[in-house]
């Protein structure tokens, strides 16, 4: 059987070890890719704070290694990735490569929310750098903002570099959707609301025993 170009592009990609599966979406960004080299309003002009490419070694070698599994993931997922695994220099890259800083999971947790509730000063500190693209004061579902959770979680450098860079504490009154006590049924907690158990929340926080139920 006579083997097509797209055979051997296969071949050479796989002798690579290169991912192809989310090729379509990397075309696709080249749009993002231009607009994010060049100068925007005020002059601003995106620059990276590490180095790009890396010289050659063991640092050069681990980060590639985490490129080729962190392209393997949808567009919008790799920053988030890269960012849980604390691979800064990969963040960048990928964000240089037309992936999105700021999007959100399930639970409303941008990049920044991870990086600053794990306490990975490093991705705060590249992603803060992206700030055309980055809202520093980015709420969670449950009101969370960044700032709140370098507090909670105990991260002071995270905590500074977020307030340096304009975060606020919280965007959202406290206990914002706490209902009342005839509202709960402590038989079925499942029954309330997460967005309900604010307290819960700020007892975790504080490591102190859970409210729900406990009256």
């Amino acid at each position: 059987m006579k083997r097509t170009k797209a055979d051997d592009h296969l071949m050479r990609a796989i002798a690579q070890r290169q991912p192809m599966l989310r090729l379509k979406e990397e075309k696709a960004a080249a749009p993002v890719i231009e607009d994010r080299q060049k100068p925007h309003k005020g002059g601003y002009l995106y620059k990276p704070l590490l180095s790009h490419p890396l010289d050659f070694g063991m640092e050069k070698f681990e980060n590639d290694k985490a490129m080729r599994r962190l392209r393997l993931a949808p567009m919008e997922k790799r920053i988030e990735a890269a960012v849980a695994l604390n691979l800064p220099w990969c963040v960048e890259e990928l964000y240089m490569l037309g992936a999105p800083c700021d999007v959100a999971n399930h639970q409303g947790w941008a990049p920044l929310h991870l990086a600053a509730a794990r306490n990975f000063p490093e991705c705060v500190r590249v992603l803060l750098n992206m700030r055309m693209d980055i809202k520093v004061n980015a709420i969670t579902t449950k009101g969370y903002t960044p700032l709140y959770l370098a507090h909670s979680c105990q991260a002071p450098e995270c905590a500074k570099m977020i307030h340096d860079a304009g975060g606020l504490p919280t965007a959202v009154p406290p206990m914002q959707g706490y209902r009342s006590i005839l509202d709960m049924n402590v038989n079925i907690p499942s029954a309330v609301p997460f967005a309900n158990r604010a307290a819960d929340d700020h007892a975790r926080n504080l490591n102190k025993p859970a409210y729900f139920g406990a009256y």
